[in-house]
């Protein structure tokens, strides 16, 4: 039942600096207390000097918990990382905190203690043959459990589901 599944918090920050300060061949840095970050367009020559941040779960709820909130608690990472100057060079910056939004409340789903794929099944169930669901909280393949591709394997599952309720 949905009782047993929790929304995990999440959020993103987007961080716009007047110049690259960091190595053009960074790919993301990990590890980080607040979150993992990495650049824009990691890679790329002449690449915009914008760097993107992802907390989830416990990172999530460091991040907003700190002094300043979020996007001071990952500049207090970069800066650490980069000698200051993450909170030298930035412009402008970004918060997207899914917890916040009403109609999303977090990050993605996850199981409770007393969670079991059998819940994630009976939220998939279909009603009357006439309203059907998909998302990453009806995903019951463990490969492919969390975020957007299980939401999109669901999808196809409710897509094939209405199909064959028409009679197609």
């Amino acid at each position: 039942s949905m009782t047993r599944l929790d929304m995990i918090p999440g959020l993103k920050v987007i961080l716009k600096f007047d110049q690259l300060f960091w190595p053009t061949d960074l790919a993301y840095l990990n590890g980080l207390p607040s979150s993992i970050v990495w650049p824009a367009e990691a890679g790329r020559r002449g690449a915009e000097p914008v760097l993107t941040g992802y907390a989830v779960g416990s990172h999530a709820a460091h991040a907003r918990a700190a002094d300043g909130g979020a996007i001071a608690a990952v500049l207090r990472d970069l800066d650490s990382v980069f000698d200051g100057r993450a909170s030298k060079h930035l412009v402008d910056s970004y918060l997207m905190d899914w917890t916040e939004v009403p109609s999303i409340g977090g990050y993605f789903a996850g199981p409770t203690t007393e969670h079991y794929l059998d819940d994630k099944a009976a939220l998939a169930e279909p009603i009357g043959g006439r309203l059907f669901f998909a998302g990453e909280a009806t995903n019951t393949d463990c490969a492919s459990m969390g975020y957007v591709h299980g939401a999109m394997q669901t999808g196809r599952r409710a897509a094939m589901e209405v199909l064959e309720a028409q009679g197609i």
